[in-house]
């Protein structure tokens, strides 16, 4: 058995007890028996259809070093209800696939009082009331129904006044709404093919409501020779302006829609130079009407500055659409002679948090007061202001916006603001806003000042909404106008506009994409017309004096995502920067996992589902329009993978923004804690779903956070790479589990369960535990640290592992508060050949949205050179309890096949977050990483047949110290056979029985915890497999934990195509041989200086490496 060493640059196989010793970290250690007792975790226990649950002690929430909070739970609990402190239990169920409503009822239920001691700092415990609220709802996945049931399981005893938790009950879940069972549901229509798969494209953008003015030289500056284009065939598609809706639910156009345009000077068939295009374009912010505020709100596209309209002079079916005469009604029953008007300020310049899709506008520190003019030509009545303000300081203060207009004062806004140190829990602003109303002029000037009543008080404005009366006389060249007064059924309304010439239309543009021009008439200066208005009905007067001027793009490509051939299962939308990179990874999964992949871009996407402008929702309603199209399961899409990085900043306002392709941001923009980014809501496909926390995932969903080609190229290479013969080794078999010292064991103790859970119930999967309180802490001028177990993770990483899992205290630059991993460390790691899956539970360790700082988690996955092949990761704040839950979760579901096949990333991280619940938390979570790469899992079975000869058959073999042992052994294939055509190498490692190792209690808040780990390792080495049959033969060192117990085999196999692991854990290691062969010769050692060239009397560079190769016949 020869091994190789260096010195000075070390690289150590040796694999003899006495590498454990250089391993190994420092704390005390003993044998015990591997056959421990495993603590089981079941959400609930079921007894003839009762459920009971199984309550703890309070346990606590560790947030920062200073703060930390108890929470009640029972085991299974989730945190999605009245606060994070008080549980929440959830039951879901499959249901008939022709259910849509539910009723459920809680029956025979037992109580217990819960201790007055353990309600004490319960936030939310006074919402409590005397009955069960309970909460029945239908949810879907992948289109099947599936009950939801959730409630708080306590109650306050209407007779004692005592809250109560409870113990036990059956639960009742009737069907009580079903689909019609002779009629389908309605399947979404999508158009078969974009209407940009032929013809000469051309996009524009526009940046307000109005009609806007095309012509010649603007034609021509697109790119269009005008000169030889018949006029008659132009035609301009866009579906108006606004931001997609985040619900499934609501109407938004298919594909583009072509609109209504009027083309001046269009018939003789040439455009000449004075011909132009008229059309009605809409802003990218929106107006609506809300009835239960009484009044129009706005709404900014968090996406897009701009709305963006296609032009095509071949393009199209069927008869281009011309602006076509609205007849006036013959008859009207109500007179309109004044109409709603409305004006905003919103200035989008800091957000407050680096988080959430809110941004401020004017900062009110230095500068305490400003002022804002807006003009309602002929203003009839008052003027409703809407205001919406936030504050903070650094220490707790009282301060307040006042509000005037005109001069006269309007509303107060006082602010309470408590301490902002940069704590988590704390709010980062106290957001407030009013209504007032009052009388005005045309000119109407708001003024804001902020009064500081302590130096940190700083203030920002939101925003500013006005609505305001008009008289309906024509103002300026265009005016837009609409009356909500005159809505109502059966209402026919007579508009009446004053100061008109005959140059004046009107157009109707209730729907943009259908304007036409009312049929009027002109008495002298008021023009006169009637419409049916039992909806609100838009309309813009113009006089042609003046119009608007949109801005040019340019010519697009021709495209047609709609007409996809087929069902992929994995969509990779790109940035375009990426492209080639993209389709490099599809070319690898189409040919290795003979998997359908299409690949486009995010511009093309946006083109075709969201009328040319930036919008997240566009890339999810592409994977709804492949999910709504699938006819049955198998052809439901399954992954999307996001290549690009994004940023919290959707509309470029940071100089050096990273929005590559564009993220999810939580409305909640000024509190840590419930402030998030997620790619989840890419995969909320089903119609009942919008951005709702608890909607249920129907795809696998991942990004690759790259900035360059020379990133997304390195991170392409990692994932084939890692799918090839070059990986092929035993870090395959390990499963790595890293934790964190302090907090009661908070991170320990779950962590260790799980990792038993995974010992007893996937014996072939090695564990390594790496507990830094285990190890000895050290006081440095920086701080304590833990440089024992900085190394032991260096080590782990660098050899390898299938899975690290990290619970405990971490952020953007590392793991927890001693430095156990920093971004030096993850940089110098060179692990390329044997990559691990990371999974972290801990606080934004990867939190990709930030454009000033590359997170540690992206280090991870970016570094070219090592570092993980992906990470299920946290990107913002979380709980520790919610993170136990999915934690959990994942490793019950990462081993577990799925239809014969074990699951690939995405499966994986959907049904875990699934699983999970826990809302907010859970989308929190993302997936740094390819969603359609299968895990390194090891495909066939290594199985023991033999030892010394005698064929297993239950009985427990011993191997002493000093003994020769002889082990035979075979592949078997995944049909259950032995895999006779399987030729290659097995690498077995046999350990020593499980220690025991006892943490050190480093810390007060440390507690003393035993955990087994079997790692003392009595021979590693290699053998032959031929026609899938092997055999080895080793000595038994002397340095064995002599007490007779359990040891362990574990073994890789590979051939080069494939490969295969197992292990064999009955037999006993104890005891010394009796007949001992005489050993009196010490190991054959060669020693070399860099490389087997090396002389006797040569000369080395300045950093020379010892090169050793070592035999002896009875090991080293």
């Amino acid at each position: 058995m020869i091994f190789r060493f260096g010195i000075f640059t070390i690289v150590l196989l040796l694999t003899t007890s006495t590498l454990f010793a250089q391993n190994s970290p420092s704390p005390q250690t003993q044998p015990v028996s591997r056959k421990a007792s495993v603590s089981q975790h079941t959400t609930e226990q079921s007894v003839s259809n009762k459920i009971i649950l199984k309550w703890t002690a309070p346990k606590t929430a560790v947030y920062t070093e200073t703060y930390s909070e108890k929470y009640l739970y029972f085991e299974g609990a989730k945190y999605d209800g009245i606060s994070h402190q008080i549980p929440v239990y959830i039951n879901r169920k499959r249901l008939a696939s022709n259910v849509k409503g539910i009723t459920a009822s809680l029956n025979n239920m037992e109580f217990e009082d819960l201790l007055s001691s353990d309600l004490d700092n319960i936030t939310g415990i006074d919402q409590i009331g005397d009955e069960i609220a309970i909460t029945a709802t239908v949810t879907y996945f992948k289109k099947i129904p599936h009950s939801r049931i959730s409630f708080v399981p306590i109650r306050k005893n209407a007779s004692t006044g005592i809250f109560q938790k409870l113990i036990s009950f059956n639960l009742d879940v009737v069907p009580a709404e079903f689909i019609d069972g002779n009629s389908k549901k309605k399947k979404a229509q999508y158009a078969a093919n974009s209407v940009l798969q032929g013809g000469s494209w051309y996009k524009i953008s526009v940046t307000q409501d109005g009609i806007y003015k095309l012509t010649y030289s603007f034609l021509s500056g697109l790119g269009i020779d005008v000169d030889n284009i018949n006029p008659q065939n132009l035609r301009i598609y866009g579906n108006g302006g606004g931001m997609m809706p985040y619900e499934n639910s609501v109407f938004r156009y298919d594909d583009l829609e072509e609109n209504a345009i009027e083309v001046v000077g269009e018939a003789d068939g040439i455009f000449n130079g004075n011909d132009y295009i008229l059309f009605y374009g809409e802003g990218p912010a929106s107006w609506g009407y809300s009835f239960p505020d009484a009044r129009y709100k706005h709404q900014l596209n968090l996406y897009s500055e701009k709305t963006y309209y296609f032009l095509t002079t071949d393009g199209g079916t069927g008869t281009p659409k011309r602006i076509a005469s609205q007849a006036s009604e013959s008859s009207f029953n109500t007179t309109v002679t004044n109409f709603d008007d409305y004006k905003f300020h919103e200035a989008e310049i800091e957000n407050l948090l680096i988080s959430g899709r809110e941004w401020y506008g004017e900062k009110f520190d230095v500068v305490t007061s400003y002022s804002f003019p807006f003009s309602f030509p002929n203003i009839s009545s008052s003027v409703t202001l809407e205001i919406s303000v936030i504050g903070r300081a650094i220490a707790p203060a009282t301060g307040g916006f006042n509000v005037l207009g005109n001069g006269s004062a309007l509303t107060s806004l006082n602010l309470y603001t408590s301490s902002v140190n940069g704590n988590y829990l704390q709010d980062y602003g106290v957001p407030k806003s009013d209504v007032t109303t009052f009388s005005s002029g045309d000119a109407v000037t708001i003024s804001v000042s902020y009064s500081k009543s302590e130096p940190s008080s700083v203030g920002w404005l939101n925003y500013i909404a006005l609505n305001a009366r008009r008289e309906l006389k024509m103002s300026g060249n265009q005016m837009g106008f609409r009356d909500i007064q005159s809505v109502g059924a059966g209402n026919i309304s007579k508009f009446f506009i004053s100061n008109a010439s005959s140059s004046v239309r009107v157009w109707e543009v209730t729907n943009p994409t259908n304007c036409s021009e009312m049929a009027d008439s002109l008495f002298g200066s008021t023009l006169e017309f009637s419409i049916i208005t039992d909806s609100l009905r838009q309309f813009v007067a113009f006089n042609g004096n003046t119009y608007l001027s949109a801005g040019a793009v340019g010519s697009i490509a021709n495209q047609n995502i709609h007409g996809l051939i087929g069902q992929p299962e994995f969509v990779i939308v790109t940035n375009s920067a990426f492209k080639t990179q993209a389709e490099d990874l599809a070319a690898f999964h189409r040919a290795n996992d003979n998997m359908t992949v299409e690949v486009v871009t995010n511009s093309d996407v946006y083109n075709e589902f969201s009328s040319g402008a930036q919008d997240i929702t566009a890339i999810k309603d592409l994977m709804r329009m492949l999910y709504n199209r699938a006819a049955d399961s198998t052809e439901l899409p399954k992954y999307l993978l996001l290549f690009g990085d994004g940023s919290y900043d959707n509309l470029h306002r940071l100089s050096n923004n990273t929005n590559y392709i564009p993220t999810y941001q939580s409305a909640d923009s000024y509190q840590p804690i419930w402030s998030y980014v997620s790619d989840d809501y890419f995969g909320l496909l089903d119609d009942n779903e919008g951005d709702n926390p608890t909607d249920d995932l129907d795809i696998g969903i991942g990004r690759f956070p790259v900035q360059s080609a020379a990133e997304a190229e390195a991170m392409v290479y990692k994932v084939t790479n890692y799918n090839s013969s070059n990986t092929m080794r035993d870090w395959r078999n390990v499963v790595c589990f890293i934790a964190d010292d302090q907090d009661g064991n908070t991170h320990i103790d779950p962590s260790d369960d799980i990792a038993i859970h995974i010992d007893t119930t996937y014996c072939e999967y090695n564990i390594d535990k790496i507990y830094i309180d285990a190890y000895q802490q050290v006081s440095t001028a920086g701080g304590q640290r833990y440089p024992e177990a900085n190394i032991a993770i260096n080590r782990r990483v660098e050899k390898g592992a299938l899975l690290i899992n990290y619970t405990g205290h971490g952020g953007e630059l590392g793991w927890a508060h001693e430095r156990i991993l920093e971004n030096s460390d993850i940089n110098n790691w060179s692990n390329f050949n044997s990559l691990p899956v990371f999974t972290t539970a801990t606080c934004e360790f990867s939190r990709f949205d930030d454009p000033a700082r590359t997170a540690a988690g992206e280090f991870v996955y970016l570094n070219p050179n090592g570092g993980g092949i992906a990470l299920l990761t946290t990107v913002r704040v979380v709980f520790s309890n919610a993170n136990e839950a999915l934690t959990r979760n994942f490793y019950k579901t990462v081993f577990v096949p799925i239809n014969g096949e074990m699951p690939r990333l995405g499966d994986i991280v959907m049904i875990t977050k699934n699983k999970t619940g826990n809302g907010v938390n859970s989308r929190k979570y993302c997936l740094l990483g390819d969603p359609a790469l299968r895990l390194a899992y090891p495909e066939h079975e290594v199985l023991t047949d033999s030892i010394n000869g005698q064929v297993l058959m239950g009985d427990n073999d011993t191997l002493n110290a000093l003994s020769l042992v002889t082990i035979s052994g075979h592949i078997d294939n995944t049909a259950g056979g032995k895999y006779t055509s399987f030729n290659g190498t097995v690498y077995p490692t046999v350990y020593d029985k499980a220690l025991v190792i006892t943490t050190l209690k480093n810390d007060p808040d440390s507690d003393v915890k035993n955990f087994d780990l079997q790692k003392s390792i009595l021979f590693r080495g290699k053998a032959t497999v031929t026609n899938g049959e092997f055999n080895f033969s080793f000595i038994v060192p002397k340095d064995i934990a002599y007490q007779n117990d359990f040891g362990r085999i574990s073994y890789y196999a590979e051939n080069g195509v494939t490969d295969a692991h197992g292990c064999y854990e009955e037999f006993i290691i104890g005891g010394s041989a009796s007949n001992i062969a005489a050993d009196n010769t010490g190991p054959q050692v060669d020693l070399y200086m860099n490389d087997t060239s090396f002389v006797f009397g040569g000369i080395t560079n300045e950093s020379p490496t010892m090169l050793a190769f070592i035999f002896d016949e009875h090991g080293i």
